[in-house]
């Protein structure tokens, strides 16, 4: 029960919504609307609402200013009364949550001018969320049947080693063989418990490279003792490890370029590539992300061509050229990433219901690859190439579409 309590707490406000002020025909007043009733209504039976959202929206009364105090002195050395005061506003009236507006994933100097004012990036992750159906959300969050999916129409995916159920102890086995592997948690999401390992020619010990650290010679135990947490709560998904396109491996010889391809549709139509970024780890790196080690990377999602690099640790330096070894960046078409739209859009195809789809796909030595789908995605991240260029957004139009579809506007006489 408390870690039921635990959970509605932390991802208060639940619906996204504020106690005041968020009603009215506003785009995030709409967006606001058509994602708490669509949430409840996909969750909760409908006898339990009349006393449920109250009492979750009363609780968010409570929380709001809690979490805008800690919201404050995490950002601040003294606690600053005007600050707490506009955090608990925003809350309360538009559902922001201080700690997200205080300190956001993504910097203020990157937002960029598609951003819809009044809406921070937990709306529209939970709008996601609800627009699409219950069984392609389920179906993109399964690593394991996603790529059983997709290797029926022909879309290729690293090769599965082994399945290490959840709640088992972990050994490393056959498939932690010479060659390096890669683990994830086969419903994880932010590359959260993702690791890469290869043994030694001493049983002993082992390489293993994780987040934010390279790699590293680590314990034999203390590898099976952190493998075996991660199977407590997700069965681990054990993959090849696919190395860089020659093409591409002056960026990134230990790690292979990693694109972010975000397809969109409007209800009952094929989806198209609207947005694209890379990521290129540093060299020794193997599983880190754009919030902490690596190099993020807009991408034209026309032509492939890649604009200037930047770290979210320190947005306002710009990289040319990767800063390891000068490799160029500014200018450069990605290797085959034609086919990697193809294949994005080829995979789409097995999410008909889903609005929004961010693909991860690497460019390996045996072309591109797609790794997953993801479904809950961050609104300023699909939009840096656009941004950067002042341009509008591809994707709002089709967001109007969906809502048109749940919650049409009165036609004006």
């Amino acid at each position: 029960m408390w870690k039921f309590v635990r959970n509605i707490w932390i991802r208060l406000p639940v619906d996204g919504s504020g106690i005041f002020g968020s009603w009215g025909r506003s785009t995030a007043a709409r967006i606001r609307s058509v994602t708490a009733s669509r949430l409840w209504r996909n969750r909760v039976p409908s006898w339990a609402l009349p006393i449920l959202v109250p009492v979750v929206r009363m609780a968010w009364l409570i929380a709001c200013p809690a979490f805008a105090v800690k919201a404050v002195r995490r950002s601040r050395s003294t606690f600053c009364l005007g600050t707490w005061c506009k955090l608990t506003a925003d809350g309360w009236f538009r559902g922001l949550h201080p700690v997200d507006s205080a300190n956001p994933e993504i910097p203020n100097e990157l937002v960029t001018s598609c951003a819809v004012e009044g809406l921070g990036e937990r709306h529209w992750i939970r709008l996601w969320s609800v627009l699409g159906s219950r069984g392609d959300q389920a179906l993109a969050k399964d690593k394991l049947a996603m790529a059983e999916s997709l290797g029926k129409v022909g879309v290729p995916t690293p090769r599965l080693l082994a399945e290490l159920p959840r709640g088992g102890a972990v050994r490393l086995g056959a498939w932690s063989g010479d060659d390096r592997v890669f683990i994830k948690p086969r419903h994880g999401s932010r590359a959260q418990g993702t690791l890469s390992l290869r043994q030694t020619t001493d049983p002993n010990v082992v390489l293993v490279s994780r987040g934010r650290f390279p790699t590293r010679i680590m314990p034999r135990e203390a590898v099976e003792g952190a493998l075996t947490k991660l199977a407590e709560t997700d069965t681990l998904v054990v993959q090849e490890f696919l190395n860089a396109s020659p093409e591409m491996s002056d960026l990134s010889a230990d790690a292979p370029v990693e694109l972010r391809l975000t397809t969109a549709r409007a209800p009952g139509c094929a989806a198209r590539v609207i947005a694209a970024s890379a990521k290129i780890q540093p060299p020794g790196y193997h599983s880190a992300t754009t919030l902490n080690i690596g190099l993020m990377i807009p991408v034209d999602p026309e032509s492939g061509v890649m604009g200037s690099g930047f770290y979210l640790r320190a947005p306002g330096e710009s990289f040319p050229y990767v800063p390891w070894n000068n490799s160029p960046i500014k200018g450069r078409a990605l290797h085959s990433f034609a086919r990697a739209v193809d294949l994005v859009e080829a995979g789409s195809r097995l999410l008909p219901d889903l609005p929004v789809i961010g693909w991860d796909v690497v460019l390996s030595d045996r072309g591109p690859v797609v790794l997953e789908a993801n479904t809950g995605l961050s609104w300023n991240f699909i939009h840096l190439w656009h941004g950067s260029k002042k341009a509008a957004s591809p994707l709002m139009p089709l967001v109007l579409a969906w809502l048109d579809r749940f919650a049409p506007l009165p036609r004006s006489r």
